[in-house]
């Protein structure tokens, strides 16, 4: 025989009649349930609560290879299921989107995360020449400017010449 699962609304139901009723045996005949489910709901202070049941996925066995790959490559779900349809996949695309759709929030905060480059003054600068366009010199004739640029790593001042 199967468990009774009771709802809310039954649990403030079976309250109700024994509070108008005042005896187990009139709920009963009144609901329809059995003296023990009864009984149960009545001894439970608040009402049962949903659990939802954990199902096993279809890409359980492939979670590990598809966060490695997703990850590293930033694959998509179509590419991955051809990748584990090749070791033994036999789900659809759907459940593999599904999957990749918890990991997408990741990998964009990994790749918006910046590490900065600390150093000790004197020690590191970039360098790089930038064009300045074109501008006429003492007789007139356009010559083209660069400029030599510099980015000191410590105080990030930069400085032209």
């Amino acid at each position: 025989m199967e468990a009774l699962v009771l709802q809310t609304e039954q649990w403030m139901d079976i309250h109700l009649f024994f509070k108008q009723l005042g005896s187990i045996r009139a709920v009963v005949k009144q609901t329809g349930y059995s003296r023990n489910a009864v009984r149960k709901m009545l001894r439970s202070g608040t009402p049962p609560a949903f659990e939802q049941p954990t199902r096993a996925s279809g890409v359980d066995d492939f979670k590990d290879y598809l966060t490695r790959r997703f990850t590293e490559h930033g694959l998509s779900a179509q590419r991955l299921l051809e990748e584990i349809r090749a070791q033994g996949y036999t789900g659809s695309i759907c459940m593999v989107r599904r999957f990749l759709k918890k990991l997408r929030p990741m990998r964009t905060a990994a790749a918006t995360a910046t590490l900065r480059f600390e150093t000790a003054p004197g020690l590191q600068a970039q360098c790089d020449w930038a064009y300045c366009g074109k501008h006429p010199d003492g007789t007139g004739r356009p010559v083209s400017i660069y400029a030599f640029v510099m980015v000191p790593g410590f105080s990030r001042k930069r400085s032209a010449r």
